[in-house]
């Protein structure tokens, strides 16, 4: 069940349809003989708010409103009771009217007493006629070959919707026909076309959207939305939802939310009124549960009268949601509320978020060997590294944490692996080199975007570093031995030049 409701604190009895009468009852003169039977069809509408009264003619109308599948009623032929009103004194129009307000009495479990007759169900005010008849896809139920007179005098028929959609706030009131019919010409009706009216709902999932950044917004149906985000974040949604018309008759009504992975319920849930009147309470009109998956269930009590009276009331559930490490990159993730009504369920869903992440190997530029504790630290494009995103280490991956570290550290495959980033672009500093490698002098620029539709790859960068040169510091031992070679070999040459000028001489 969707919720579009525009209708708040609607009266649990509505006169969704003005009664039919044509004063069968006190006689009426037609231009032909009365037919024996006459078929009855009914035309269930729908309408997202109360419509306006519209007379039914008897004869098949233009009727606004779209055609309600699902909807049963039952016949009760309650010519006695009507006429035995009149005889104690009531005009027609009295007794119709009383005849309405006592069905309505029933239908919400009251009675009423009568002339020393206590009238606390349908067929006490008269014989149910056949079965239960549940309107098509067409939102018709038609009621064939009813009799005309009951025990000579002109039948008096009511409908009460005995079956109400789950999606109901407000249903039609117990419909009373008189006989007989006749159209503007005084022709007798052997059909006659009814337009009883409910008025729906449709419950609506939300994420508050306001200030996330847009990554696909395209069409009507905001399920299909796709805002970013990032781990830690916390993200408010919304459920409203309208308690049906007819919760005293199911067996259980509530709902559950399931998160996918990477989101968890923070804290309670909160529900509230949309439209004024009273609260709901926990553990009185209904009992909360977290659940294990990170999300929670509410049921409400569907036996207790403060429940039973909220029929067709709207209100609104709001609770918070904190994005964690559980969802894979660059897929989007989100929850779901499924609605529970007796044996039925109705899905809905949110929009959905996403976040991404990006994977670094640093390496020597000579022999490809991948470096292992080179320190970095991660900032937004173009902000200083004192202003560095913090990180808590996870399962080899480093996690968005506001209460983490700046210090970001190769593995042994030299692999830095970041995660929980929101789409963006950022900065990657060098902090700390390897003992012998020159330190990066600027940031490597990254950017954190979804490739091409349907890849679910991480963007990775390969980082070369540069090893410091191998000549030796000046002053070092290693110059020392060259220079004490060369002096040696000097000597050596300049005794061998004075050997051989002595011998010349002589």
């Amino acid at each position: 069940m969707k919720h579009k409701s525009k209708l708040f604190g609607l009266l649990a009895i509505i006169t969704m349809l003005v009664p039919l009468f044509v004063g069968g009852i006190v006689g009426s003169a037609a231009s032909e003989s009365e037919p024996e039977k006459i078929d009855m069809i009914l035309h269930k509408k729908e309408f997202d708010s109360t419509p306006e009264v519209i007379e039914n003619t008897g004869e098949e109308m233009d009727f606004p409103g779209k055609n309600l599948k699902g909807a049963g009623f039952t016949a009760f032929n309650i010519t006695d009771f009507v006429y035995g009103l009149i005889a104690g004194g009531m005009t027609s129009d009295e007794a119709i009217k009383k005849a309405q307000e006592v069905a309505s009495k029933i239908e919400h479990g009251g009675n009423e007493e009568i002339g020393g007759t206590t009238y606390d169900s349908f067929t006490k005010m008269g014989a149910q006629v056949g079965s239960e008849v549940v309107t098509g896809s067409n939102g018709e139920a038609a009621f064939n070959d009813l009799a005309y007179k009951t025990n000579g005098k002109h039948s008096v028929y009511m409908f009460i919707e005995t079956t109400i959609p789950d999606n109901v706030s407000a249903h039609a009131a117990p419909l009373i026909v008189s006989l007989p019919l006749t159209n503007k010409d005084g022709e007798y009706l052997e059909t006659a076309h009814l337009y009883p009216k409910d008025v729906t709902f449709t419950d609506e999932k939300n994420l508050i959207s306001d200030g996330l950044p847009e990554i696909n917004v395209k069409g009507n149906d905001k399920s299909e939305h796709i805002y970013g985000t990032e781990v830690g974040n916390v993200h408010d949604f919304t459920f409203t939802f309208t308690i049906p018309a007819k919760i005293k008759d199911k067996t259980s009504y509530g709902f559950t939310d399931t998160p996918e992975p990477g989101l968890e319920l923070v804290g309670d849930v909160t529900i509230a009124p949309v439209a004024g009147g009273p609260s709901l309470v926990a553990g009185t009109h209904y009992t909360f549960t977290k659940n294990n998956d990170g999300g929670f269930t509410v049921d409400f009590n569907v036996g207790a009268a403060d429940v039973q009276a909220l029929a067709g009331k709207t209100f609104k559930a709001t609770y918070q949601m904190v994005v964690t490490d559980a969802a894979e990159e660059y897929k989007e993730f989100g929850n779901k509320i499924t609605v529970k009504v007796g044996n039925s369920i109705y899905p809905h869903e949110a929009p959905k978020l996403v976040y991404g992440g990006y994977k670094f190997v640093k390496e020597d530029q000579n022999t490809q060997a991948k470096l292992a504790g080179v320190e970095f630290a991660v900032t937004k494009r173009d902000e200083d590294v004192d202003k560095a995103l913090k990180f808590t280490l996870v399962n080899g991956k480093y996690v968005l944490d506001e209460n983490g570290s700046t210090k970001l550290v190769t593995d042994a495959d030299g692999e830095l692996h970041i995660e929980g980033l929101a789409y963006g672009e950022y900065d990657l500093h060098e902090t700390n080199a390897l003992s012998g490698y020159i330190k990066l002098d600027k940031p490597v620029a990254f950017t954190v975007a979804p490739g091409e539709e349907g890849s679910s790859l991480i963007p990775a960068q390969t980082i070369k570093n540069i090893k410091e040169g191998t000549l030796p510091s000046t002053g070092g031992t290693g110059i020392i031995a060259f220079l004490a070679v060369g002096a040696a070999l000097m000597a050596g040459a300049f005794i061998w030049y004075r050997k051989s000028k002595v011998n010349e001489e002589v």
